[in-house]
């Protein structure tokens, strides 16, 4: 789940990991871009893993709140991931660096 603003109870913990991994993101791009080194993330929303599974049979009505939380209306698959990762890794990217990318099928919008 892409969490990109702080959210209150439960996910307190969760919210706060996901701000350190974009700061230490861009921390490390700026020390590294020296040296030639790209330093990006990705921010994936719900993807159709067992986790998510686990996820949606322990908490009531969550699956529902999945799969409408986003403008495209369904979990993601770990292909979808994989793409963007490949992407990143790839040449193609050697001038993207301290970025974020948030893939989530339009849950949130930066």
């Amino acid at each position: 789940m892409t969490v990109t603003v702080g959210s209150p109870s439960l996910l307190a913990a969760y919210s706060s990991t996901k701000f350190a991994v974009r700061g230490l993101t861009q921390a490390a791009a700026q020390e590294l871009a020296q040296y030639g080194i790209t330093v990006n993330a990705y921010a994936p929303g719900p993807i159709d893993t067992a986790m998510l599974k686990v996820i949606t049979e322990a908490t009531p009505a969550s699956e529902e709140v999945v799969n409408v939380g986003n403008a495209m209306g369904v979990a993601g698959l770990p292909e979808d991931v994989a793409g963007l990762v490949s992407y990143l890794a790839s040449d193609e990217s050697r001038f993207m660096t301290g970025q974020a990318v948030t893939i989530d099928g339009g849950r949130v919008y930066d």
